[in-house]
């Protein structure tokens, strides 16, 4: 698209990562998608400085959690999403857990 100066932009996050020609399925919520050209921590020169401590942070919290709840399924079929042109994410991620992860963790 060309642009001129003084043109408004208006950068939309909750469509990033959501192009079906890039990203199969692009509206289903899959934790093992595997990333193609994912836009999360920009790329190039404007890639996020801050992206490997957040993603090393991300790692521990998952580790961590893995350790207390070793045994998980998602309850729900279909996720409701945050209603917002900033943010894609659900509004809750119900699971279950394994009675006896569930009973050691309490």
């Amino acid at each position: 698209v060309t642009m001129k100066a003084g043109d408004f932009v208006c950068l939309a996050y909750g469509s990033a990562n959501r192009d079906g020609r890039q990203f199969p399925n692009p509206d289903v919520y899959d934790l093992k998608r595997k990333p193609k050209g994912h836009l999360g921590f920009g790329g190039g020169v404007h890639a996020c400085l801050g992206s490997a401590i957040a993603r090393m942070a991300i790692k521990i919290a998952f580790d961590e959690f893995h350790k207390v709840v070793p045994d998980y399924t998602r309850t729900e079929q279909r996720l409701n999403w945050m209603p917002s042109s900033t943010f894609r994410s659900p509004l809750r991620l119900e699971f279950a857990v394994e009675q006896a992860a569930a009973r050691s963790a309490a």
